[in-house]
């Protein structure tokens, strides 16, 4: 159950940047302002899809997990490049974007 919970929110997140429609757009941009446009938001977008596709099915879980290890690496890398868009004004203080984050 907790597996395709974690499907659903991937594929959800990953929806709304393949549609341009995330709100975490801005916080990449801020962070990362390559991955912020076409064709990389798009592509980090499927990138979660797919991730939520492999956590469903028994056969691709453990390639999804592996995956969603890097992709979690990268997302709290945020947190490294700019911790002033995450934590404000001191680390247990979160921003808005800190609480999406």
């Amino acid at each position: 159950m907790l597996r395709l919970s974690l499907a659903i929110v991937f594929v959800w997140f990953g929806a709304l940047k393949v549609l341009n429609a995330s709100p975490a757009v801005q916080l990449i941009r801020h962070s990362f302002p390559i991955f912020a446009g076409a064709p990389y938001l798009e592509l980090l977008g499927l990138g979660e899809v797919i991730i939520g596709a492999g956590l469903i099915f028994d056969k691709l879980s453990k390639y999804a997990a592996v995956l969603m290890v890097f992709h979690l690496i990268g997302t709290m890398s945020v947190a490294i490049v700019s911790p002033a868009l995450i934590f404000a004004p001191v680390f247990p203080v979160l921003t808005m974007e800190g609480e999406l984050f």
